[in-house]
C-alpha cells in the first residue's frame, strides 16, 4: 500500500469516526427525550 493511499485511508476514517461520534450523540440524545416523555405520562 503507498504512503497516499494510507494518508487518504485515514483521513476516511477520520471522518467515519466523526458521524459514528455526532449519531451516538443524537441517539443519546434521542433515547434521553423519549424517557423523559414516557415517564411524563
Amino acid at each position: 500500500m503507498s504512503q497516499e493511499k494510507l494518508l487518504t485511508y485515514a483521513q476516511n476514517s477520520d471522518v467515519a469516526a466523526e458521524i459514528a461520534a455526532r449519531f451516538s450523540l443524537f441517539l443519546g440524545v434521542t433515547v434521553v427525550v423519549a424517557a423523559c416523555l414516557i415517564s411524563l405520562v
